[in-house]
C-alpha cells in the first residue's frame, strides 16, 4: 500500500520567477515573500520561565529572511534553548528532507513538523504522518491532469515522506517550486 502526501500548486509564470507565491492553508489567499527583511536585533531571552519548553514558528514568511535562509541570529538563539532545555520545532509546508538540511548540525533532538503538519519527525523517527485517502489523491490527480490539458497553467507536486514527483519540468515551475531563481 502506497502512502503519499501531494502539493496541488496553483502557478501563474512572472517575468521574474523571483517571488515564490503559495496559497496559504489558514488565509486562503495570496501571500508574497519581500525581497528583503529586516531582522532586528535578537531580544535578550528573558530569565527561564518553569513552563516554557516549546518554541514552534513557520519557516516561510515569518523565520526565514526575504532570500529563504534562517536568519544568523537564530543559531545562538537555538544552542541558548537548548541549554535551557526548551525545544525548537520548525513547522512548514515545506519537505521534511528540506527542513533537515536547513537545520543541518541543529537537527539532534529537534522535531521537525513538516509538510503543512502531515508529517512529523524527531531525529529520523516518524512521530507522526497522516495520508490522503488513495481513492481522493487519483481524483486530485486526474483533475489537475484535466486542468492542465484545458490549458490552465497549472502543475502538479505529488510528495512522499522521502522524495516529491514533479509532473512538469520546466524551469519556471520547478524554479517556482523550490523557490528559486
Amino acid at each position: 500500500f502506497f502512502f503519499f502526501f501531494f502539493f496541488f500548486f496553483c502557478w501563474q509564470a512572472s517575468p521574474t520567477h523571483s517571488q515564490c507565491s503559495i496559497y496559504t492553508d489558514h488565509a486562503a489567499r495570496r501571500f508574497r515573500y519581500p525581497d528583503q527583511v529586516d531582522m532586528p536585533n535578537p531580544t535578550p531571552f528573558p530569565a527561564p520561565a518553569d513552563d516554557l519548553r516549546l518554541v514552534v514558528s513557520d519557516m516561510d514568511g515569518t523565520l526565514l529572511d526575504g532570500d529563504g535562509n534562517i536568519p544568523s541570529q537564530l543559531w545562538p538563539l537555538l544552542e541558548t534553548m537548548r541549554d535551557r532545555a526548551i525545544a525548537f520545532v520548525p513547522a512548514s509546508g515545506r519537505q521534511c528532507t528540506t527542513l533537515s538540511t536547513m537545520f543541518g548540525s541543529h537537527l539532534q533532538g529537534m522535531p521537525i513538523i513538516a509538510e503543512n503538519g502531515t508529517y512529523v519527525v524527531r531525529d529520523g523517527v516518524d512521530i507522526s504522518s497522516s495520508t490522503i485517502d488513495p481513492n481522493l489523491t487519483r481524483e486530485v490527480i486526474t483533475g489537475v491532469r484535466q486542468l492542465r490539458n484545458d490549458g490552465h497553467d497549472v502543475g502538479l507536486v505529488v510528495a512522499t515522506k522521502s522524495i516529491a514527483y514533479l509532473e512538469r519540468g520546466d524551469d519556471p515551475f520547478v524554479s517556482h517550486v523550490l523557490c528559486v531563481d
